[in-house]
């Protein structure tokens, strides 16, 4: 393919100095379509004119001209739902890519924008909203794996009827299913759980349930991820999503997410900082380095990280490259784990606690990584400490389903 131009020049998306939420909002949409489109795997879609030649289809039936295109990516006009759903399927991102990322900006930005959404188009059903919510209830409610996008539209229809009436039963199991799969999702499969449960936060009928699932995780000591729970009741007005836990606890979340650009694995990440860094030298760089590879980072870049969990170097930067390691593109062979456990499983077993909080961050990425057989052998080890085993079986106590369904 030939080099293509840019066309003439447009006015970029501008932060408003001194304005509100809502313009805001409108301004960092505007940025989020505009670099998605201009940074996508497709360098054909860098021409506006071409974008808006191709738009009509799929989400968004009806055409768009070139310089709508241009308001939108400049926050001059709203891009309807349907408009940023029309953006994922032309840019190939997997659904609810960029609507999950509006969501959160929005639910943040501009609460009364989020909270008066109107109903969510469907993708490509025909039944009345009615049977698709009866439809998603049953399966919400069984052992049927569900998808991100399922969730999205599913919380949608609920969102989009406050009146509904639900058995608290039902409102209990969709909740509770949709807080463990929120757990144990990862990128693109995890924001728009995240979102669906905040949705669920700020519905009437489904708000007790929504807020005691939260309580009832972060009241059990066994859990192993608490960030979920924090983030989701730090959100939520309810009465009964005050913190159940004392500021004085020993108990931290063991790893934090960020929903990151879109655009992850676009190859854009530049590969030779941390090669060309001396982590000795400047662990405090190193460490932030690494937290941006967690968050942008692809497998190309994973053996970068594996390299900096050497017990030779900082510790803040060994731990920064386990919790990369649990979020990051790719996967880390077998061989890498048993080096890895081999190096810290003795200095745990001598009272590190340093080593026994690595190792925690190793069962939490495999966890993610879902190599259920390793986690297997973890749980079993008498060799390893009695925390970092009951890290391993914590997980492979989640519902089988459940795990499988947060991989979608």
């Amino acid at each position: 393919m030939g080099q293509i131009g840019r066309g003439r020049p447009r006015r970029p998306a501008q932060e408003p100095s001194g304005g509100g939420g809502a313009e805001r909002l409108s301004s960092r949409v505007a940025w989020l379509l505009r670099v998605s489109r201009l940074y996508g795997a497709d360098p054909a879609w860098v021409s506006a004119g071409t974008f808006s030649a191709a738009f009509a289809g799929g989400a968004h039936p009806e055409a768009v001209s070139e310089s709508k295109i241009s308001r939108w990516e400049t926050g001059r006009t709203q891009v309807p739902r349907r408009g940023v759903r029309r953006y994922e399927e032309l840019l190939t991102l997997p659904a609810c890519t960029l609507t999950s990322t509006v969501d959160l900006i929005t639910r943040y930005l501009s609460p009364v924008a989020a909270a008066g959404a109107g109903p969510r188009a469907p993708r490509g059903l025909a039944e009345e909203p009615g049977d698709r919510l009866e439809a998603f209830v049953d399966q919400a409610s069984s052992s049927a794996p569900m998808s991100a996008a399922q969730w999205d539209d599913g919380v949608g229809l609920i969102t989009a009827a406050p009146g509904l009436r639900l058995r608290r039963r039902e409102w209990d199991g969709v909740c509770s299913r949709l807080l463990v799969e929120t757990v144990a999702a990862d990128g693109e499969a995890w924001k728009p759980r995240f979102e669906a449960f905040s949705r669920l936060l700020l519905h009437r009928g489904a708000q007790p349930s929504a807020a005691a699932a939260c309580a009832d995780w972060a009241r059990c000591r066994e859990n192993q991820v608490f960030v979920e729970t924090v983030a989701l009741l730090d959100g939520s007005r309810h009465p009964d999503a005050r913190p159940p836990w004392s500021a004085s606890s020993s108990r931290r979340p063991t790893t934090m997410r960020s929903p990151g650009p879109c655009w992850r694995a676009s190859g854009r990440w530049p590969r030779g900082s941390l090669r060309r860094l001396r982590p000795e030298q400047s662990p405090l760089l190193a460490a932030r380095l690494l937290e941006a590879l967690r968050i942008l980072g692809g497998g190309t870049q994973r053996r970068t990280a594996e390299g900096l969990t050497d017990p030779a170097l900082p510790f803040g930067v060994q731990e920064a490259a386990f919790r990369a390691l649990g979020h990051m593109g790719g996967a880390s062979d077998a061989g890498f784990w048993q080096q890895a456990f081999a190096r810290h499983s003795l200095r745990a077993r001598a009272g590190s606690s340093g080593s026994e909080r690595l190792l925690r961050h190793a069962v939490y990425a495999i966890s993610i990584q879902r190599d259920l057989p390793l986690l297997r052998r973890i749980a079993a080890d008498p060799d390893l400490t009695a925390s970092v085993r009951a890290s391993a079986r914590w997980w492979l106590s989640l519902p089988s389903h459940m795990l499988a369904s947060a991989e979608h």
